[in-house]
Formats: C-alpha cells, structure tokens, sequence
C-alpha cells in the first residue's frame, strides 16, 4: 500500500505511464484510491483500520476508486457491476507484461530456450549465474531509469536479479500463463499463491491430502490471517464443490498427492493454485 499526495487533480493516464515507465510490471498498483484526506497515527503512519474493513468494495467507502485494467491498459472508474465481475473471477487482475511469443515450439524446445536472449558479447547459449547484489548506473538520473534485463528493471537483487529473471520468464510459455516469480522455497512459493488471490475474509479449498508443512501453512498460518482454509474429506470432485461458496477464491491441490499419490478435479471456475513437487 502506498500514498501519493498531490496538490492537483491528478491526470490518470500521465501517472499509468510514469507507472509503467518506472516500475516493473509486479509493481503496478491494481487499485487506485482518491481519498480527500488521509487520518495518521502518532508516528505519521496511515491509519489502515477503515481500508482493511472496506477493501476495494466501492459500496463500502465513500471514496472513489479505480481499477488497473489490463486489457484497456487504463485506469477506470470501480463501479459495483465491475467489482462483482472481479470478485467473480470474471476479469482477471494481471499486472505483468504478456507472455514472448514461443511460436510452435515444443514443451522440450520452450523449457531449454524461452525466457533467455543469447548473450550478445560472449554469444553463449547458456544461462549464467549472476551473483551481484547491486547494479552500476552511468548517473545519479540513470539510477531513476535502472537498465532493463528480459522486460524487468534491475536496481538491486532482493528486487531483481538477471537468473532468475531467465527462470521465471520460462515458466509463462509453459503453463499458459502471464508471469511467474522466483522464490527461495516451495512453502514460500505457495504462500505467495494463495495470498495473490485472497483477502481478509475469503477461503480456499484444499483436499485432505497434503505434503506435511503445507497442512500447517493451511491449517494454522494463513486462518490467523483471516484467510479460511476448508478441507475435503476426500478429492473426489463432489466432495470439492459441497465446500465452495461466493467467498472462494481457489481449490488447492498436489498434482501428485502426498501421501497417497492422489489427484483431483472440479468443473469449476476457480484459481487452482497446485503444487507439482515430487516430495
């Protein structure tokens, strides 16, 4: 969450642009906010309660609200009919760039080559390990305008790190989908997931089957966070479907189960966040 406080009206396509100019794509704000004014604490922080309670329901505040959309590539006006399609899943909210263009490569072809341009100076096919943490900047003005590696800025590795960057661009071309991010662990990866596409107050559900951790992570870590995770009693798609409601944001599963080398299906609509490691 940010605040920017200006003295003007605030001209919505300049500041998409100056978004996408200076941030890389994770970065971009999904919602946009215009508040009259902001309530600080002592310490001049702002007051989050009001903003936790109402989220982005443009029912619930008073203030107007916009909407990131990806596909017009444009700020627009949060209305109920809008919201209810975003919260239906109806719309999705990507914030990154689009998937390179792989052709007609094979899975094999696409896993070994998308996602890294072959070294102009060296001409080397394979990917090397960068192991800096800081980037060199020809000036002080240079360093608002960081040097871009594969469509990300880099400015410092904890943000962005030319590997990995390789790593996560081809995984999209792979699965169908429009960015991917590299983490340092599974539970981190899936904790991650689940939180991109929940909130205070929504549920996910899981079948029963779970690789140890993951089963703390849903049944202890994540209800503390107000997010609610529903157990099936077994994978069978019945059992999956009597748990979802309008508050669901996803169905998680193992593609191979742990324990019990389960799988699972549903001919539902949701996010299904999936963990394909052979434990």
């Amino acid at each position: 969450m940010a605040a920017l406080v200006t003295d003007a009206g605030l001209d919505l396509a300049a500041f998409r642009a100056h978004l996408v100019d200076r941030l890389p794509g994770y970065a971009h704000p999904v919602f946009l906010r215009l508040c009259s004014e902001l309530d600080v604490t002592a310490t001049f922080k702002h007051t989050k309660s009001d903003f936790v309670r109402q989220g982005y329901d443009p029912a619930a505040s008073a203030d107007v609200i916009y909407f990131n959309d990806p596909d017009r590539r444009a700020f627009v006006r949060l209305d109920a009919a809008l919201y209810e399609r975003i919260q239906a899943g109806q719309i999705r909210c990507d914030r990154h760039r689009p998937p390179r263009k792989v052709g007609h490569m094979r899975s094999e072809t696409i896993a070994i080559h998308s996602g890294y341009e072959v070294d102009p100076t060296t001409k080397a096919v394979a990917v090397p390990i960068y192991q800096t943490v800081a980037y060199a900047f020809d000036s002080g003005r240079s360093w608002s305008r960081p040097v871009q590696s594969r469509g990300r800025r880099l400015r410092y590795s904890r943000i962005s790190n030319p590997t990995t960057a390789v790593w996560s661009g081809a995984w999209p071309p792979l699965e169908g989908g429009v960015d991917a991010l590299c983490v340092s662990s599974g539970q981190a990866a899936l904790n991650y997931a689940v939180l991109n596409v929940t909130g205070l107050g929504t549920n996910i559900v899981s079948v029963p089957q779970l690789y140890g951790t993951t089963y703390t992570l849903f049944a202890h870590l994540l209800p503390s966070q107000g997010i609610t995770v529903r157990f099936a009693e077994s994978d069978q798609p019945a059992a999956i479907e009597a748990l979802i409601d309008d508050d669901t944001r996803a169905v998680f599963c193992e593609s191979v189960g742990n324990p019990a080398a389960t799988s699972a299906t549903s001919r539902r609509s949701l996010a299904w966040p999936t963990d394909t490691a052979c434990r």
